[in-house]
């Protein structure tokens, strides 16, 4: 089995709904306004291959204008310094790292940042976390910069699982894709989208942290079963499918089964979870509140999975 972008993945079974945010329109010229001002060179975006407002405002649809703005300002970024490391640079353990580094210690002291740098990508990191700061609780921020700065470091361990030749197991490499996806913070923006923040205590719960673990894999899976070839063009083997192959002999099209397989699994879990997650809450003395919160995340989440899998089967991006 192999799947080509505008392909159906046969037997992928993804029961939410399709969604898309009225407001879609509304944040063109925004972006458009910012990647200007920040200095972001325009042929850079056309070769994301991929229309950001339209994609968030499916990932998002009740976002608000400025939300939704801010969060495709921030998917932008993240396709540009994703495309940073396709080439020579993504076979650099330690050119990688001191590039995420760099970009960390942005993300951990905004305001400490030298306007004057001449590096579009750090300037733009920048303002997008103060404005950030600016929408959320301190609570939240803190956490959504926790889980940018993990993902940036994935990148790192990504580039030096290439640089030893690729995972070895596919538990392995879930390991660090799971962070260089950078889809946690994906995750934080339906609290933000959909006024759902959760507590300290609901946020940890070991049943809200196995659906985030599930919708975190189902993405890595999607986006992998989509993206073999192009990967694979840039040299690049960490992906599922082809550690599968490798780690196991199995062969394109079986390797492809078990990753849809292995979302399929993970589709199940946010299904049950409608039914378990109050349940789960309860014992830990949640109120009404903290689990309609809860719930309303867990929409969300299903929601930006739908949305993937979608973006994937229509993006140009997957299919150069």
């Amino acid at each position: 089995m192999s799947v080509d972008a505008g392909q159906a993945v046969d037997g992928l079974r993804i029961p939410f709904p399709s969604a898309r945010n009225p407001r879609t329109e509304l944040v063109r010229k925004p972006h458009r306004d910012w990647i200007d001002t920040m200095g972001i060179a325009p042929a850079a975006t056309a070769d994301i291959g991929a229309d950001l407002p339209l994609i968030i405002g499916r990932l998002y649809p009740h976002a608000g204008v400025d939300e939704l703005a801010l969060v495709t300002d921030w998917n932008c970024w993240g396709f540009l310094y994703d495309d940073e490391f396709n080439g020579r640079l993504g076979e650099l353990p330690g050119a990688v790292a001191a590039s995420v580094e760099g970009m960390i210690e942005i993300i951990c002291a905004p305001a400490d940042f030298q306007e004057n740098s001449e590096v579009p990508l750090a300037r733009a990191l920048a303002d997008m976390m103060r404005r950030f700061r600016g929408s959320a609780s301190a609570i939240w921020f803190h956490r959504f910069s926790e889980h940018f700065a993990a993902g940036l470091t994935g990148f790192a361990h990504h580039a030096a699982a290439r640089a030893k030749g690729g995972s070895t197991s596919i538990e392995d490499y879930l390991a660090h894709r799971r962070l260089d996806i950078v889809s946690d913070p994906l995750l934080d923006f339906i609290e933000l989208t959909d006024d759902c923040e959760l507590s300290p205590v609901v946020h940890t719960s070991p049943a809200m942290l196995r659906l985030r673990r599930a919708a975190l894999d189902i993405i890595i899976m999607i986006n992998d079963v989509f993206s073999y070839d192009k990967e694979l063009r840039c040299g690049d083997t960490e992906n599922a499918v082809a550690v599968l192959e490798r780690s196991t002999g199995l062969t394109r099209e079986d390797a492809t089964a078990r990753a849809i397989e292995i979302a399929n699994h993970n589709i199940d879990t946010l299904v049950d979870a409608t039914d378990t997650l109050p349940a789960a809450l309860r014992q830990l003395d949640a109120d009404l509140d903290q689990i309609d919160r809860a719930l309303r995340f867990l929409t969300g989440v299903q929601t930006v999975v739908k949305a993937t899998y979608d973006i994937h089967l229509e993006s140009a991006r997957y299919a150069e």
